[in-house]
């Protein structure tokens, strides 16, 4: 019984630090401060994130093919052809092009 009541309260405290880290990083991200990696589309000045407008033509770019329909693969492809780099330089891929669209609709 005891061990019963110990593994709830471990699973009571688990929850609650998930509750509070994902508030603390949906507040920073409103807030346009860095939370993790810089997200494609922005640049990491001092804690902030500045737009950066060259990367957010490519996004717009982006979401435009994948409502015409393109695959993420596709899109992916036509950025390495077009000689588009990826936010760290290296080249596109379809879990690239897919993250950069998440985060276009959550980063806004």
């Amino acid at each position: 019984m005891i061990f019963r009541m110990l593994a709830v309260l471990n699973e009571f405290e688990r929850d609650q630090i998930s509750e509070r880290t994902t508030a603390a990083l949906r507040h920073k991200r409103e807030q346009r401060q860095v939370y993790s990696p810089t997200p494609y589309g922005f640049d990491r000045v001092d804690d902030s994130l500045v737009l950066n407008y060259t990367e957010q033509k490519v996004i717009e770019e982006i979401l435009e093919l994948r409502e015409r329909g393109w695959s993420l693969r596709r899109i992916a492809g036509k950025l390495n052809l077009d000689g588009v780099e990826s936010k760290r330089g290296g080249q596109w891929f379809g879990s690239t092009v897919k993250s950069v669209i998440e985060c276009a609709t959550r980063c806004k």
